[in-house]
C-alpha cells in the first residue's frame, strides 16, 4: 500500500512540474517575443547617423539637416539615374 501511495505521489509531482515547465516555455517565449518588439520599436526611435555626412538623422527627418541627402540611400541612387536619364 504504502508503495502505490509514493509511486502516486511520485506521479502526481511529475505532472505538475511538467507542466509547470510547459507554462514556462511557452509564457517565456510570449513574453520574449513581446520584449523583442519594444526593444525594436525603441531602436527605431533612435537617431540614426547620416551615410553621407555623419550628421544626425532623427527618426522622422527624411533627408539630412546637415548636407540634405536622402534618409534612404536607394533615393540617392535613384536620384542620380534619373538626373543621368534627364541629360
Amino acid at each position: 500500500m504504502s508503495v502505490l501511495i509514493v509511486f502516486l505521489v511520485i506521479a502526481v509531482f511529475t505532472v505538475v512540474i511538467v507542466g509547470m515547465v510547459v507554462h514556462m516555455v511557452a509564457f517565456g517565449s510570449v513574453f520574449w517575443l513581446i520584449a523583442r518588439k519594444v526593444s525594436d520599436a525603441a531602436e527605431a526611435q533612435k537617431p540614426k547617423p547620416c551615410e553621407f555626412c555623419g550628421g544626425t538623422l532623427l527618426p522622422e527627418a527624411t533627408a539630412c539637416d546637415a548636407c540634405g541627402a536622402p534618409r534612404d540611400p536607394k533615393q540617392v541612387a535613384a536620384r542620380s539615374t534619373s538626373q543621368n536619364s534627364a541629360r
